[in-house]
């Protein structure tokens, strides 16, 4: 597969998502989240591949989740996968776990998202 494959597959997804964002203002306000273009490169190594830009999707849309394990139901995906995304998507400042007990409560950062 060329490597363009995934990095377009990852624009895709993040313009879904902006455009999600667009259609949406009341849910969005504030500055502005930069994301580099480069992140969408990196891939697994902590980028935003289409799975990670839907996580993020589906933690705006429907979150805060209360676990990892209620995000990892909601979407049908496996645990440990949903744990390596969000794991990535904190360390973009794209989502922000809050410690609970031994859980961790699961928000997205309200701002909207750039990629330049």
């Amino acid at each position: 597969m060329p490597r363009t494959k995934p990095f377009q597959a990852a624009l895709d997804e993040g313009l879904r998502v902006a455009d999600l964002i667009h259609r949406n203002p009341d849910r969005f306000t504030g500055d502005a989240i930069i994301i580099p273009v480069q992140a969408l490169a990196r891939g697994r190594r902590g980028g935003l591949t289409p799975g990670r830009w839907k996580v993020l999707a589906t933690i705006r849309s429907q979150g805060p989740f209360d676990s990892l394990e209620d995000l990892a139901d909601a979407m049908g995906r496996p645990l440990a996968r949903i744990s390596q995304d969000v794991q990535a998507l904190r360390n973009l400042d794209l989502v922000v776990a809050d410690r609970r007990g031994r859980r961790k409560q699961l928000r997205a950062d309200p701002r909207p998202i750039l990629v330049q």
